[in-house]
């Protein structure tokens, strides 16, 4: 502060330079918490979408461990014979890009997850014959699970090398 005859205060020109300097110190504020938001919504989602898929591959592994028959299915439009009510599968709906849950004649479709997923794909391990590989996964966020459910019933069919549906019948006893 300048002081000059009898006119204390701010001139005009130290006024302007805090206000420019406060004004600098706010954008670049506001610049740095922007980034910082991103960064966690971006975060916050893509936990939010892992947690659903760790989510849906726990279901899908905890139904084909103990299925009495576990089989690859290619196209679920095309099976021959019809597949009875007994019968579950697991698929992605395309559509939807939703992990649904049906039984044979179509009937009680349900959501496994409600996350968007676009990617889920069974194969048979090429090594030991009773290992179902399975890949979920949501492709847009860059967000994958894979994991191997080991077929305790030893009824793998594996017509089909690698699916994104698959077809089970459930046990009421473990090892029949």
């Amino acid at each position: 502060m300048i002081e000059r005859k009898g006119k204390p205060g701010l001139t005009l020109m130290e006024v302007l330079i805090a206000m420019a300097i406060i004004v600098a110190v706010l954008i670049i504020s506001f610049n740095i918490y922007n980034l910082w938001w991103k960064a966690y919504t971006m975060a916050s989602n893509k936990a939010v979408i892992e947690r659903g898929l760790t989510s849906a591959i726990e279901i899908i592994i905890k139904e084909l461990r103990v299925a009495k028959s576990v089989a690859l299915v290619g196209d679920f439009d095309s099976l021959s014979p019809t597949p009875s009510s007994t019968n579950l599968f697991i698929g992605l709906d395309q559509n939807e890009k939703r992990v649904k849950i049906w039984s044979g004649n179509k009937n009680n479709i349900s959501n496994l997850i409600d996350e968007d997923i676009d990617l889920l794909a069974f194969s048979v391990d090429s090594v030991d014959k009773d290992l179902l590989n399975i890949r979920i996964g949501n492709t847009e966020k860059s967000v994958e699970l894979s994991s191997s459910v080991k077929i305790l019933n030893k009824k793998l069919d594996e017509s089909y090398t690698e699916t994104s549906i698959v077809g089970f019948e459930k046990s009421v006893k473990l090892f029949e």
